[in-house]
């Protein structure tokens, strides 16, 4: 609980934040829709409980662009610091504030020179020079990411399912995705039309460039160099996203305003009571690398009511293991395998497991001691697909080894094994021969 709770700060800051930045682009009226939605927004809440650096960079992202906004309209000192000192703070954060970071660096060296204040553009090299300190550790991790990385390349439809997941979230189901696109979309239109103000054209293209532009650069790189497009990692765009929203709600007519806005808080609703109940799309591209906390619990319950003396728990995939280590209580009765391949070319793992998991290539599981093997079945996507690792595994274990049980738990499963009273249980891998 306490790993968390900065997470819940961080993000309920946010939405005070939200209303200042909105209040200054679009007026007090937008900068309540724009809060509202995005404390209600299933996605926020999601991250507002996840013991990760997502609701941080988003603060950092919203305080950027606050003092942004505000140094390029009164060209004070105290802004550009502000906007500085976030920036850095942002780029300490996480790889992902790059992307807000390069966005934020054209649109205030277009502003300056458009403003004819070149001379200032040297302030921009201060956040700049800052990456260089980062840049190591920054190639190391663009480099792990792009030999083991399992993110699926996206498509089109991608790009449609980001649209109904900046929204909702994860938590939508088919009809309720597809009625707020159309909201959605109309909303857009309307706050589009407004380019034609002259006063308002510059706060327009501020957000679509810091909501829509990031989506489309990373899915153009995740086409043609590695894929890295995942809607946890664009959470730091949707504030601009609400604004358009917010805007086109301001500028429609009266007699729909009222209606759209309960729309939207009912198309909200739902999908926060779906969260609350830790009820997922049914469709997994809507939640790729992201999953429910449901099934951790009660695999854990299950292994512990079913345990004898002599049996160990051995993983496949990093994905569930240090949850589920976690919720055991690191008990030490417990033994926690996790089964590699020295060949494969997914390690080193993704994700650090504690001290405690002994790593044991797969062929070796029969030479070592154990009265019972539970398995637990799963990967990073949890569509019930295994990578070519699990896959091998999994094959090998049913080939040499007798299933006593197969348990599934909200798309992941524990295998229980046995010995197999033959010639192949007899030696490890010798009886492959």
């Amino acid at each position: 609980m306490m790993l968390r709770f900065p997470s819940c700060v961080f993000s309920s800051l946010s939405v005070l934040c939200v209303y200042g930045l909105g209040k200054r682009l679009f007026g007090r009226q937008a900068a309540v829709y724009a809060a509202v939605f995005t404390g209600f927004s299933p996605l926020h809440l999601w991250y507002a409980q996840e013991a990760r650096d997502y609701s941080l960079i988003l603060l950092w992202g919203l305080l950027a662009s606050y003092f942004l906004v505000a140094a390029l309209r009164n060209n004070r000192s105290i802004c550009w610091g502000g906007f500085i000192f976030f920036s850095f703070a942002g780029i300490c954060s996480s790889y992902w504030y790059s992307t807000l970071f390069g966005l934020h660096f054209f649109i205030a060296a277009f502003g300056l020179i458009k403003r004819k204040r070149k001379a200032q553009l040297a302030v921009l090299m201060l956040p700049v020079l800052s990456c260089a300190v980062f840049w190591s550790w920054a190639r190391f991790k663009w480099q792990h990411e792009a030999l083991y990385s399992w993110v699926p390349v996206p498509d089109v439809q991608s790009l449609i399912i980001t649209l109904g997941n900046l929204v909702l979230g994860y938590h939508g189901t088919a009809p309720v995705y597809l009625a707020m696109n159309v909201v959605t979309c109309v909303l857009l239109f309307i706050a589009f039309r407004e380019l034609r103000n002259k006063s308002s054209r510059g706060n327009i293209l501020f957000c679509l460039a810091l909501s829509a532009v990031p989506v489309i650069l990373l899915y153009i790189f995740s086409r043609n160099a590695f894929p890295v497009y995942l809607d946890r990692g664009f959470l730091l765009f949707t504030p601009y996203l609400y604004f358009l929203l917010a805007l086109g709600i301001t500028r429609s007519p009266l007699f729909m305003r009222r209606s759209v806005v309960i729309i939207i808080l009912a198309l909200l609703l739902f999908g926060c009571y779906r969260y609350k109940k830790d009820e997922m799309s049914g469709q997994i591209r809507h939640h790729i690398g992201v999953h429910s906390k449901k099934p951790v619990r009660p695999i854990n319950e299950y292994i512990k009511e079913n345990f004898l003396s002599g049996d160990r728990v051995m993983f496949m995939n990093e994905s569930l293991a240090a949850s589920v280590i976690y919720y055991s209580g690191f008990d030490r009765r417990y033994s926690f395998l996790y089964a590699v391949d020295p060949r494969s070319i997914r390690y080193p793992l993704s994700r650090r497991l504690p001290e405690m998991v002994e790593f044991v290539y797969y062929k070796d599981i029969l030479d070592l001691e154990w009265g019972r093997l539970w398995v637990i079945v799963s990967s990073w996507s949890r569509d019930g697909a295994l990578d070519k690792h699990g896959r091998a595994v999994n094959g090998w274990l049913n080939d040499h080894l007798k299933v006593v049980s197969v348990r599934e738990f909200d798309g992941e499963k524990v295998v229980l094994y046995e010995r197999l009273l033959t010639k192949k249980s007899v030696g490890g891998r010798s009886g492959e021969s």
